[in-house]
């Protein structure tokens, strides 16, 4: 049984509310009309069953050995489909949206209200393609109700399966790896395949990153916190599969990313010495950097290219920021044209000069959410970011088994965030506000009624 606080004296059982009744007997007292749909725990597993699919069946259903555009890649829509999805499993199981909304504090209502506002004011005033603006807004709320449905229901009857929910993401994130590498041998003699774009669950090689740093990022947070030869065997085996991912990706933000990860890793650790957990993961990446050398069908693969484009001598001016440094600068001032709302979300490319017509985003999360919804919209996020500290501290005072993990992998997609697009993506997306609802649950703190 996990219990959550003491309270006059005694330990209350997280399933226990303000009256003393614990949740079970609080739901055979009420009417049989109120009782759930689904039970808690079905419901639990059958969602990390679903975020456990969600990235192999992305790239199973993607996959094209001529790559042409696909909508649901582009959309990502067997991944919105298991936020959709898990979404309904918590309301089944007692989750209501309002009555979280409710249940949030003033402070926290008014940023997410002020957010709201200009991120409509945004899709209203957008005129570039106003259709994938609306488009872009609705995604956005997805993941918003996705992070408080999740938040509600790891703070109650889900508590216990947060770490079960980091697993999933973690084995996921590998099965996809292994299926895409699989893939990708297929067509080792096929000199037409396009091995920039993949086409399994990816555009671009690079975005195998979003992949490696979820893998990676669990794995080497359940590795530091491991208190058995079991669970140490098991996260360095995700985590050596995601960082051999991140490499084979070819990605200096990925690499970027990974280094967030490995360093929250081995700095937040206790129970552990660092120098063992630092050996371990020095291993890791040695037997995942051999890995990305056994098959190298292109340039841009491996671990030689992410280690050619690090060398300034290699390249020069805007090639060695393949770009960035221009698109960043002209992102900026076109900021300081619409500097309230922005331009709304999904209109760079048909927008920016710099974006050649084909790129989506300033490959900067921070440049990539004042140029979607201007500084208000901005403003309220960052407020947003700085009230999630104070309980992010605490998380890993008590809860450093669970939320060491989940803090591992968010730290690496912001990281990655900075020189790349893993938050305008859907999938990066969804892990993150995983991860994000695993850490704001972390604390012990008392469930109020439902």
């Amino acid at each position: 049984m996990n219990y959550a606080l003491h309270k006059e004296g005694r330990i209350m059982d997280v399933n226990e509310g303000k009256s003393g009744m614990t949740v079970p007997a609080a739901a055979l007292s009420k009417p049989h009309s109120d009782a759930p749909a689904l039970s808690p725990h079905l419901a639990a597993k059958l969602a990390c069953l679903a975020l456990l699919l969600a990235a192999p069946v992305f790239a199973l259903t993607t996959w094209q050995v001529e790559y042409t555009f696909l909508i649901r890649r582009h959309l990502s829509v067997p991944v919105m489909v298991v936020q959709v999805l898990t979404i309904g499993l918590a309301i089944s199981c007692g989750s209501k949206p309002l009555k979280i909304w409710h249940s949030l504090r003033k402070p926290v209502r008014g940023a997410f209200a002020i957010f709201g506002l200009a991120a409509l004011a945004a899709t209203a005033l957008a005129n570039a393609v106003p259709e994938f603006a609306i488009i872009g807004l609705l995604s956005t709320s997805l993941h918003l109700l996705f992070l408080a449905v999740f938040y509600e229901r790891f703070s109650g009857e889900w508590q216990e399966l947060r770490g079960a929910a980091l697993w999933s993401l973690a084995l996921g994130a590998a099965l996809y790896f292994v299926l895409v590498y699989g893939l990708a041998l297929s067509q080792h003699d096929n000199l037409n395949f396009n091995w920039a774009q993949v086409s399994a669950g990816i555009s671009n090689i690079r975005q195998l990153g979003f992949y490696g740093l979820t893998a990676s990022g669990i794995g080497a947070g359940f590795l530091a916190v491991s208190q058995s030869r079991k669970e140490a065997i098991i996260g360095f085996t995700i985590a050596t599969l995601g960082i051999w991912c991140v490499f084979t990706s070819g990605g200096r933000a990925a690499t970027g990313g990974l280094l967030a990860v490995l360093c929250c890793a081995v700095f937040f650790s206790r129970n552990r010495s660092r120098l063992v957990i630092l050996g371990q993961l020095s291993l890791s990446l040695s037997l995942a950097a051999l890995a990305s050398l056994i098959f190298v069908p292109d340039p841009r693969w491996g671990i030689t290219a992410i280690l050619s484009r690090l060398d300034p001598t290699y390249t020069s001016g805007s090639e060695f920021s393949s770009g960035r440094i221009d698109m960043w600068i002209e992102t900026f001032r076109a900021v300081l044209e619409k500097p309230f709302f922005g331009y709304g979300q999904s209109q760079f490319r048909y927008s920016m000069e710099s974006s050649s017509g084909f790129w989506n985003h300033p490959h900067n999360s921070v440049l990539q959410a004042l140029f979607d919804w201007g500084f208000i919209g901005t403003a309220a996020l960052a407020v947003l970011a700085i009230m999630a500290l104070k309980p992010t501290i605490t998380a890993l005072k008590t809860d450093l088994a669970i939320t060491l993990p989940a803090l591992c992998t968010l730290a690496g997609l912001l990281a990655m965030s900075l020189l790349e697009g893993s938050l305008y993506h859907v999938y990066p997306t969804m892990i993150s506000m995983l991860c994000l609802a695993v850490i704001l649950t972390s604390s012990p703190r008392e469930i109020p009624n439902v």
